[in-house]
């Protein structure tokens, strides 16, 4: 419910604009990548142009999807904590850490593909887990399936997708290369076989985005400084936990999970724990992972991922740090319990004191669209202005406000195009700016209201 009352109630975000303009084009044209611009996350742009076709033009219909798809995402992270782990605990534990995340709520209300991938990596996961202990070709193939749909759902889940495949063909090479070899060709087959249908959904738009070096929007610092402390800075969300810098809180968390892991490990060699697969899967596939995403880096020089393009990182780095927990639940059982249930008592207190039903982490600055239209409307009734009432605007906010001003007002209000830099000259009788160009609008323009407590501000032309 909180999902889908942020998904109502919160204006579109800059991002978003360019996405649905892309669903408007053709089908042909969304698939082949025609008109290469990075919003386009092809399986939700096309969804979409589903929902609007049977829908209607609103943000929610273009929305929807996105928050439906939590459905799934919920109940395969429930199956998934059920399947790993023995203790009821634990389980909360995985499910709530990974579900109580305000910033990867966030996609599940905005009409991005990081949400739907989630979903389908969660899906995958699944399928993955209960293949390595049944070894059933059906399980295989819904794993594959859920991973090809999650890669098109957003391109960066290949940083999954290629790796779980090297995984899952070491575990039909050991299981049944010798004594089933007929049995180890199909699992080939059908590896194959989804690759090649991924390759060919895919190879329009990876040349697309190459060619028009969409790949800047990355990093190439390090993964560390770009990926990590990028990452666990945004989950912090709004807290600010000791006012510690961006790089104390990512070096606080990453040491947590590696002496945690490195802690079950130990413990499971040391006992030969009959449950250790699901740890040691886990762990192998975060290892690759992470091997993966330092060899397109430093081989194929694609840039390391950014803070939401890097979130499948919560569940793959949550599902062995709690099937270590696990494990040390069951030879230290008050050291597993306590840490279960301080991460538990953490988490939800995190969830309750940061999440925002106002506004999404990545885009703030566009929270007061609603309001800033509102606002110019009754001043410009009360100063008798004539329409259309011309706004000019930050680059910030001319996507949100250009959309929700043809929604709402398009006969009342005209938006100026959109521009980079703050243009004191401009004809708008308003001009909607950030703090920051403030000083280069106070020639032409006073201040007539603040928002987010004065970072962005509503001016009137002067004389008036």
């Amino acid at each position: 419910m909180l999902i889908l009352k942020k998904a109502i109630a919160i204006p579109i975000t800059h991002d978003e604009v360019n996405t649905i303009a892309t669903s408007h084009t053709s089908f042909y044209d969304i698939i082949t990548y025609k008109d290469p611009v990075p919003n386009n996350h092809i399986f939700n742009t096309l969804l979409i142009k589903i929902n609007q076709i049977i829908f209607g033009n609103s943000l929610i219909a273009a929305r929807l999807h996105n928050v439906l798809f939590f459905i799934p995402f919920y109940i395969f992270t429930v199956l998934l904590s059920s399947l790993a782990f023995r203790d009821s605990w634990i389980r909360a534990g995985f499910t709530l850490t990974v579900i109580l995340q305000p910033y990867l709520l966030d996609f599940f209300s905005v009409t991005r593909g990081y949400g739907l991938s989630l979903a389908f990596l969660m899906v995958s996961l699944y399928y993955v887990v209960m293949y390595e202990r049944k070894k059933s070709m059906k399980l295989l193939v819904l794993a594959e399936i859920s991973g090809v749909l999650g890669v098109y759902a957003n391109l960066t889940l290949l940083n999954y997708f290629i790796p779980i495949q090297a995984l899952i063909f070491y575990l039909n090479l050991s299981t049944f290369y010798t004594s089933q070899r007929q049995t180890f060709w199909k699992t080939i087959l059908i590896q194959l076989v989804s690759i090649l249908v991924l390759g060919l959904l895919m190879i329009f738009p990876i040349l697309k985005m190459t060619s028009t070096d969409q790949f800047v929007y990355w990093g190439s610092t390090g993964f560390f400084s770009d990926t990590v402390v990028a990452l666990v800075s945004s989950l912090k969300y709004t807290a600010t936990y000791f006012n510690w810098t961006k790089q104390t809180n990512a070096l606080l968390v990453v040491g947590i999970i590696i002496i945690t892991i490195s802690l079950g490990i130990g413990i499971g060699l040391y006992h030969q724990h009959r449950q250790k697969s699901i740890l040691y899967l886990s762990v192998t596939t975060l290892f690759l992972v992470l091997v993966y995403n330092a060899l397109q880096f430093y081989i194929l020089k694609i840039p390391f991922l950014n803070a939401r393009t890097s979130l499948f990182f919560v569940p793959i780095s949550m599902l062995p740090f709690f099937a270590s927990i696990d494990v040390i639940q069951i030879y230290l059982k008050k050291v597993g319990t306590w840490m279960t249930f301080l991460l538990i008592v953490f988490i939800t207190h995190h969830f309750i004191i940061t999440f925002q039903e106002k506004n999404v982490f990545e885009w703030w600055f566009d929270e007061n669209t609603f309001e800033v239209l509102d606002d110019v409307q009754k001043d410009a009734t009360a100063s008798q202005i004539t329409t259309p009432i011309m706004i000019d605007c930050s680059w910030l906010f001319q996507p949100s406000l250009s959309y929700h001003g043809d929604q709402c007002c398009k006969s009342t209000i005209q938006i100026v195009p959109y521009h980079k830099d703050p243009n004191a000259n401009s004809d708008a009788i308003y001009y909607y700016a950030t703090s920051d160009e403030a000083p280069s609008l106070d020639s032409s323009y006073h201040k007539i209201k603040e928002y987010g407590w004065g970072s962005r501000i509503l001016f009137k032309k002067n004389g008036k």
